[in-house]
């Protein structure tokens, strides 16, 4: 794939300020590096996605950091994984 005239971030941020969340989401899967894409997954709020990639990345850190920012539903998203 042809790397993008910008950074999955930064595109992800754009979409962010449009309103465009599922697009924001989906350019943020894109990012290689978790300890990039989780922190900024939490800042927008994608506690589900965040989740699941603290699992599939072994980031178990940052758990802590999304049961405490996140509604109090995300222990339960954290119990199911």
């Amino acid at each position: 794939m042809k790397k993008p005239p910008v950074t999955y971030a930064f595109l992800a941020e754009v979409c962010v300020e449009g309103g465009k969340l599922p697009l924001a989401t989906e350019a943020l899967r894109r990012i290689s590096d978790p300890d990039e894409k989780i922190p900024k997954l939490i800042d927008i709020q994608q506690w589900r996605d965040a989740i699941e990639e603290s699992f599939t990345s072994k980031r178990l850190e940052y758990l802590d950091e999304i049961k405490a920012k996140g509604p109090s539903f995300v222990e339960d998203f954290i119990k199911e994984e």
